[in-house]
């Protein structure tokens, strides 16, 4: 059974809520082997040209989690509501998000192969809270990404 060997969550900060993935050493797009496109109202998942997240809700705050898993990952629990998968080569081996707005590019997540083909799950959902008078107003809605890398065998 496969598990998850390390992880890393950054929160993005973009105005509109939109960031790619890029390659960890010089901010380049990644090549994306298996083209697609998944959206849903406001939220998507490009991969035509680079590899780019955008939220739901472009108000709320987003938090990227990214994962390095030994072999296929589990099922995703039904909560996560939105979902895609497809490959991804890596030349340095490293990936970080990079807000499309600022074009800040924020801390490198080591995969720990360099130039190699990479299974990816993108995972997203949105939680919102305007019931709870315990927390404060403004976080009424997160954004949620989950992004699970394993390496690719073709078999």
């Amino acid at each position: 059974m496969a598990e998850c060997l390390t992880s890393f969550v950054e929160e993005v900060k973009d105005l509109y809520g939109g960031f790619d993935i890029v390659d960890g050493d010089n901010g380049d797009d990644l090549t994306v082997l298996s083209t697609t496109e998944a959206q849903e109202d406001y939220w998507w998942i490009e991969t035509d040209e680079k590899f780019f997240l955008r939220s739901a809700d472009r108000e709320s705050s987003v938090y990227v989690r990214f994962e390095l898993w030994s072999g296929p990952p589990s099922a995703v629990d039904p909560s996560w509501e939105r979902s895609w998968s497809g490959r991804v080569r890596v030349p340095s081996g490293k990936v970080q998000a990079r807000e499309c707005f600022e074009g800040d590019t924020l801390e490198t997540f080591d995969l720990g192969w360099a130039d190699v083909e990479w299974s990816v799950d993108v995972h997203a959902k949105t939680l919102e809270n305007d019931v709870d008078p315990d927390f404060p107003p403004d976080i009424f809605s997160v954004e949620l990404f989950k992004l699970r890398f394993w390496r690719y065998d073709p078999r």
